[in-house]
């Protein structure tokens, strides 16, 4: 198999490199190669800026912040039975001795190298970049496609949280508290007559605010717009997955309901319309992890079945993992919000130590995405059983 590597120095032989990454494929000791040349040529001069300014290797584009100008650089054509990444890229685990070398110059790359100002610019034209690349290799991001919800979408489950059933969550606070009125005509009445209460009091509601449902849903689509392709990418390469043809349009409902429950199966999740714009993208951001999350859970699971008893524990390690990766550094950079979980994870201890924190590191210390999904598999059904008395109780 004849590929390509690209490196600012003059090597003799070409030995495997610890890396440290996002993805799968960057986490690992290898030789990184491409079956492209002119990829491996605009790495191997970006390269020769490490250490002065910030750099960007795009599908196309060479993206440098400030005005440093690349230096000369190498790449190296092999022919070795290399191992395909998840991405356009293979590694190799053993030291390459033979290959053919030659020098590259930067003056031959001049139309595909661009300089920014900012580390903005630098990830907007970097994405901008993937997309197209991506697209023209037929790997689509989903739509997120914004609606106003109504009474009989909702009712359902606003009845379920408000007059909880036995061994449910009791959440109904979370909504009697942003409908004081609600609370105070439910005072002392018996159970059939409050939900007789409860939806007389949201039909009434949902027809009301009608047009202000309609109003949030535009704003709110303005507010997410400018996210969307770096969120869903970046999610898709940090994963490792790509988003798969059933998750290709993703419905965001504009609710009454201040619980913001998902439906993976209809693709859709709700938003409060009481919501900020920073709550608006910071839940959307967390939605859209479960529904990749799970997409990966199946494949990951398919051959070496989860150690988890119970399909309430696989609902449950759900809940950690938006608090666990968009709380990171990468997701930090693209959209500073601080991600929270529910109340009854953060007060789960095990050994005296908080369970998130035990999901956290498990995290930092993965070697890839794969890995972090089965050793926090296996980690939360060891102590399933006492996770789920704690929040049962």
């Amino acid at each position: 198999m004849k590929l390509y590597h690209g490196s600012p120095k003059n090597l003799r032989i070409l030995k495997p490199q610890k890396a440290r990454g996002e993805q799968d494929l960057e986490n690992q000791k290898a030789i990184f190669l491409t079956k492209s040349f002119f990829q491996a040529g605009l790495y191997a001069i970006g390269k020769t800026l490490k250490g002065k300014t910030a750099f960007a290797v795009a599908p196309t584009k060479l993206i440098i912040l400030g005005k440093d100008f690349p230096k000369n650089a190498y790449v190296y054509r092999v022919n070795v039975n290399a191992k395909k990444g998840v991405w356009d890229q293979y590694y190799y685990k053993r030291p390459i001795k033979k290959f053919q070398k030659e020098k590259v110059n930067p003056n031959d790359f001049k139309k595909h190298i661009v300089y920014v100002k900012t580390k903005g610019e630098l990830t907007n034209i970097c994405i901008k970049e993937k997309k197209k690349y991506y697209k023209q290799n037929n790997i689509l991001f989903p739509r997120i496609k914004f609606k106003q919800s109504n009474y009989k979408k909702d009712i359902g489950v606003i009845l379920k949280i408000v007059l909880p059933p036995r061994n449910f969550w009791q959440w109904q606070n979370k909504i009697l508290n942003k409908y004081p009125k609600l609370r105070k005509k439910l005072e002392f009445k018996p159970k059939k007559e409050q939900r007789m209460i409860v939806e007389n009091y949201f039909k009434k509601e949902y027809q009301q605010k009608k047009l202000i449902l309609l109003k949030k849903r535009k704003k709110f689509e303005n507010f997410w717009v400018k996210y969307e392709d770096i969120f869903l990418i970046t999610l898709s390469e940090i994963m490792g997955e790509f988003w798969s043809k059933e998750n290709k349009e993703i419905v965001s409902e504009i609710s009454l309901n201040p619980i913001c429950p998902r439906d993976l199966i209809n693709k859709l999740f709700n938003l409060d319309y009481n919501f900020t714009k920073e709550q608006v993208i910071g839940v959307t951001m967390h939605e859209l992890v479960h529904f990749l999350w799970f997409q990966k859970w199946k494949k990951v699971f398919r051959n070496s079945k989860s150690k988890l008893k119970t399909k309430e524990g696989v609902l449950h390690i759900s809940e950690f993992i938006p608090y666990v990766i968009l709380n990171s550094q990468k997701f930090q950079s693209i959209f500073k919000y601080k991600h929270k979980t529910y109340e009854e994870y953060l007060k789960i201890k095990i050994n005296k130590k908080p369970l998130l924190n035990y999901i956290m590191e498990i995290y930092k210390n993965r070697r890839n995405f794969k890995e972090f999904m089965i050793k926090s598999d296996e980690f939360f059904a060891k102590h399933e059983k006492s996770i789920l008395k704690s929040l049962n109780n």
